[in-house]
């Protein structure tokens, strides 16, 4: 069961670029989501290759994911 947004919606990269704000609960995903900032702030991959890391992520753990998903994109 795949609950989790396309990636061409604009939430993933405001998630990624701090237009978002929000507390996100899984902690494996928040980790993921500040590591992956600071590799696109330090122009070590680009945000298109953010967005994918983050929803291949949840993808996988789409489960343990599901109430982040539901705040980011309501």
């Amino acid at each position: 069961m795949n609950n989790i947004p396309e990636k061409t919606r604009t939430e993933w990269q405001s998630l990624l670029l701090d237009k978002i704000d929000v507390k996100l609960e899984n902690f494996v995903l928040q980790m993921q989501v500040d590591q992956t900032k600071r590799a696109i702030q330090n122009s070590k991959i680009s945000l298109d290759e953010g967005v994918s890391k983050i929803h291949a992520l949840c993808v996988k753990y789409s489960l343990a994911v599901k109430s982040d998903m539901n705040k980011i994109f309501n």
